[in-house]
């Protein structure tokens, strides 16, 4: 993941195989920060995501269990805040999607959940 004045900007997934998916950014785009979020031994049961204005991603955090942070996208180090979404035990992560429309990152951005 990468980030543009603190907000999420660019964005690449690989998987345990070694499949990677192309980097999803805006090429015109000054990146000021950059972060690998490694998902490996820690099962992630919680998941949390909040923008600061209303059209972007800023922090991101996946938790486990016992809601210990397991990784977290989290670059101006702001507090935890947004909706907390608990897994059912049957799910698990396994890759995220988001929308860069006009703007310069990501004015959205989900999870991909397997049942």
């Amino acid at each position: 993941m990468k980030s543009n004045a603190s907000v999420l900007s660019s964005v690449r997934c690989v998987l345990s195989n070694g499949i990677s998916s192309p980097v999803f950014e805006n090429e015109r785009v000054n990146h000021d920060s950059e972060q690998t979020i490694l998902l490996g031994a820690a099962k992630v049961r919680y998941l949390q995501a909040h923008d600061e204005g209303g059209d972007n991603v800023c922090r991101i955090f996946l938790m486990d269990a016992n809601r210990k942070d397991v990784a977290f996208y989290n670059p101006l180090e702001m507090k935890k805040k947004g909706a907390l979404l608990k897994l059912r035990d049957e799910e698990s992560l396994i890759g995220v999607y988001g929308v860069m429309g006009k703007k310069n990152y990501f004015t959205s951005f989900g999870f991909i959940v397997k049942a």
